[in-house]
């Protein structure tokens, strides 16, 4: 029970550290020039990831109304992400190892989001 207690402050600072980098990421972000998309200037067509970024800056500010007009796909990934991060931390708290990305996700399920993702970039333009 003390090494899973040991685990569990562990991973609540990194957890803490890692939403100190996000923080500061996002300070930069909202105050310089975000790259411009590569994509878009080749093709004149929005890529599925365009507006990722002010759609996390409207996320981080609270907005989430905001966040899924700048990316419509931007909020299943956000909570995708959470939900990668909890069940990381679970399974390092309870049994002491980092789990694999496929141990989370199924072969499956990734295949069938990444298809949703590029149907979203392909729909976003018509």
């Amino acid at each position: 029970m003390l090494n899973m207690r040991k685990r569990a402050i562990s991973f609540g600072k990194v957890s803490l550290l890692g939403l100190g980098i996000l923080g500061v990421l996002g300070f930069l972000v909202t105050h310089s020039v975000s790259l411009p998309c590569l994509f878009h200037q080749i093709t004149g067509f929005d890529c599925p990831g365009c507006g990722m970024t002010r759609s996390v800056i409207a996320f981080l500010h609270g907005n989430w109304m905001q966040a899924e007009r700048w990316n419509g796909f931007s909020l299943p990934i956000f909570f995708l992400f959470g939900y990668f991060w909890v069940q990381l931390g679970r399974k390092y708290i309870q049994l002491g190892k980092v789990a694999k990305f496929e141990e989370i996700f199924s072969q499956k399920f990734l295949s069938v989001f990444c298809f949703l993702f590029l149907l979203y970039g392909i729909l976003r333009n018509f």
